[in-house]
């Protein structure tokens, strides 16, 4: 592990797990935000290790495994549940798993068994290690909620080494979308920002409500017309990528969608052009849901 630039402003002690915690105020953060993703992930913070192999090879497709087997310290920037936290685990050296909310208590949890993940509560305003000292950074589904993205992503891109790789996935703009799909987008966007401001446990509710009668049912028609032989017309459908998904997931994603304040979205050339300014060389896309993932490497 890592040593921390300054000692912990406290130290909580989770289940005999010591959680070192920074200050975690700053003007890049949303403070219910905060709170709301850290309700999320003490609801559902628990994810089966052949769960989190499915999900992590759709998250880092695009990584090749030669360049996770020479990391020996690797950043996990809201890690949220520590779930990326355990899939990186049996492929780094080491893990250092940060985030502001209390989903750090999921994340210490969740990998209490991996010796080579520590779970500090910090943020990407204060990020508690010195610049340049990691191999691979990760930070997957967190910039899109924050106030200012690019400013985090170059915060993010600072603490890794010259040469060093940073995964990012970030919520995309409907790019490829036909004008009913992004019409059904902007419906359910209004009904997001009615939702999120809802007090948490209504809001958890809700979203399951959601999750049983609008996900489940058009997960069921995706479905079918796969069945049918239809795999391109289904692509073209809302909540294909989740035909596959369990309702733990389902209903996971449902409070992400619609309890959040604060949602950014980018386009593929508007989420290059932030990854280039940050100082990232190299970027690869994947073609593949979720959108957008990519990876850069920080120029020397």
């Amino acid at each position: 592990m890592l040593p921390y630039q300054a000692p912990p402003t406290e130290v909580f002690s989770h289940r005999g797990v010591p959680i070192a915690s920074f200050d975690t105020l700053g003007p890049n953060l949303d403070a219910e935000i905060v709170e709301s993703f850290g309700s999320e992930w003490k609801r559902f913070g628990w994810f089966s290790d052949t769960a989190i192999e499915v999900a992590g090879a759709e998250y880092f497709d695009i990584v090749p495994k030669d360049v996770l087997a020479a990391v020996g310290h690797a950043l996990d920037a809201g890690c949220g549940s520590g779930r990326w936290s355990r899939y990186l685990s049996t492929r780094v050296g080491f893990v250092e798993s940060i985030d502001p909310s209390e989903a750090v208590f999921s994340a210490s949890e969740l990998n209490r068994d991996r010796k080579n993940v520590r779970v500090t509560r910090a943020s990407l305003d204060n990020v508690p290690f010195a610049d340049g000292s990691f191999d691979f950074a990760i930070c997957l589904g967190v910039i899109h909620h924050l106030p200012n993205p690019a400013l985090a992503l170059r915060r993010l891109v600072q603490k890794v080494k010259p040469g060093g790789h940073v995964l990012v996935y970030v919520y995309y703009n409907l790019d490829q979308r036909g004008p009913l799909y992004r019409g059904l987008f902007l419906l359910a966007d209004g009904i997001r920002r009615v939702v999120s401001r809802m007090p948490h446990r209504l809001k958890g509710w809700v979203c399951d409500v959601f999750a049983f009668s609008i996900y489940l049912p058009l997960i069921a028609v995706s479905r079918a017309v796969v069945l049918a032989g239809g795999r391109e017309a289904a692509d073209r459908l809302p909540l294909t990528y989740y035909q596959n998904k369990s309702l733990r997931d389902i209903r996971t994603d449902a409070l992400d969608r619609f309890g959040t304040a604060v949602e950014r979205r980018f386009t593929r050339d508007e989420f290059v052009s932030m990854m280039n300014t940050a100082g990232l060389k190299d970027v690869v896309v994947s073609p593949r849901a979720p959108f957008w993932h990519a990876l850069g490497q920080r120029a020397s």
